[in-house]
């Protein structure tokens, strides 16, 4: 199963929930506490930004998507401990998200830790973690430039985060207390030997699953590598961070197949506040609001279950609601998306289906999947990826 889940950055029942939903965990293929299925997916918003709106209405609707008077419900989000440990201790209770059929992904914070400049302790981290979340991440140093937040091709340095995480993995494994609470480590590399090197490092602890940090976010092959890597490495649940977008969600949804349990993020819907961007749907077009509204559209192009509420001036109005309603439209529309490509079970109807409507680079990704499926991970790692490779190789 796969889940979204929206990163914290509404009252129609969603349907069929029992399938792909944007977060959670499960024991072996067995329902867990949270009564996940095996193949279960889930996507997880993020919420940063909704505490803020949390405790706005429009017309008697909440705009959030966990309570009984949002417009559609969703049940799923991730959190970073960065923020939520910001805004409340008792974080779950204060904005009166769900704990019963309900998934809260937390993540760490490592990354806004190297953004931001600041340093967090990692007992306070799992601590908040295990007072809120179902699943929580182990504190990583992503291996990253601090100032241009790329890559740095320097394996010295890579290694230096890879033992720091490490050793923040060590703290919070030892200190772990709430045996409901579902604890991964996090994945990070972009190259064999890297992920080698990172993965060995946690092979020791006793983990429930493992968050795959892939760079860049929005590059279908990585994505596909580091599935491929976890799924070889015999990983049973994992977490795909900021794994969204029109190009590398069916990526994920493809290599859901993996695993027993798949949950992913993004804090892409968010572009509505963010942006006011109102994405248009089956559509990689959008109309853009605010500022940059030309005034040619006169209805909304839609009828989810944000749009058959609202009207076109709705979202032209001054404060917080507008961006409010067109995140929650924009969710909505990627829900859908990820629920008709979980319909999509054969592998070459889904070759098919990515050839029809995506980039050459995704489905390169999907080839390199199904190399990987048929001869392992060094043969299609050395096929797809590594440098220098036979040139009689790159025409097969």
């Amino acid at each position: 199963m796969s889940k979204f889940t929206p990163a914290y950055h509404g009252a129609l029942k969603m349907e069929d929930t029992s399938k792909f939903k944007f977060t959670p965990a499960s024991n072996a293929g067995h329902p867990g506490p949270l009564g996940i299925q095996k193949g279960d997916k889930k996507f997880t918003p993020s919420i940063r930004g909704m505490e803020g709106r949390s405790h706005l209405n429009h017309d008697g609707y909440s705009l959030t998507w966990w309570k009984d008077n949002s417009f559609f419900k969703h049940d799923a989000m991730l959190v970073s401990a960065y923020y939520g440990m910001k805004m409340a201790w008792n974080f779950r209770e204060k904005y009166r998200i769900p704990r019963k059929d309900f998934v809260f992904v937390a993540d760490s914070g490592g990354f806004q830790a190297l953004t931001q400049g600041v340093r967090e302790e990692p007992i306070n981290i799992l601590k908040w973690q295990e007072r809120n979340a179902d699943i929580g991440f182990m504190l990583d140093i992503p291996p990253l430039d601090p100032v241009s937040l790329g890559p740095v091709n320097d394996f010295d340095f890579f290694k230096k985060c890879a033992d720091q995480s490490h050793r923040n993995c060590d703290i919070m494994t030892r200190n772990r207390e709430n045996e409901e609470f579902k604890f991964y480590g996090v994945l990070q590399g972009s190259k064999e030997k890297e992920l080698d090197y990172w993965y060995k490092g946690l092979e020791e602890f006793d983990l429930d699953g493992m968050s795959l940090s892939h760079k860049p976010p929005n590059d279908p092959m990585q994505i596909a590598l580091l599935g491929a890597y976890a799924k070889s490495k015999g990983i049973k649940n994992i977490h795909v961070l900021l794994g969204t977008g029109f190009e590398t969600t069916p990526i994920i949804i493809y290599e859901s197949r993996y695993f027993d349990f798949l949950t992913f993020d993004s804090s892409s819907y968010g572009v509505g506040a963010q942006l006011m961007k109102y994405n248009i749907p089956n559509s990689k077009n959008a109309i853009h609001f605010g500022r940059k509204y030309d005034g040619k559209t006169k209805e909304l192009p839609c009828n989810c279950p944000v749009c058959s509420v609202i009207t076109i001036e709705d979202l032209q109005k001054g404060g917080s609601v507008p961006g409010a309603l067109m995140s929650l439209h924009n969710l909505y529309i990627y829900i859908q998306r990820v629920e008709y490509l979980k319909t999509i079970e054969d592998a070459e109807e889904f070759m098919t289906y990515a050839k029809q409507t995506h980039s050459k680079k995704t489905i390169r990704a999907l080839e390199f999947l199904r190399h990987f499926e048929e001869h392992g991970f060094e043969a299609a790692y050395r096929r797809y990826f590594r440098k220098g490779r036979k040139l009689s190789e790159a025409f097969r």
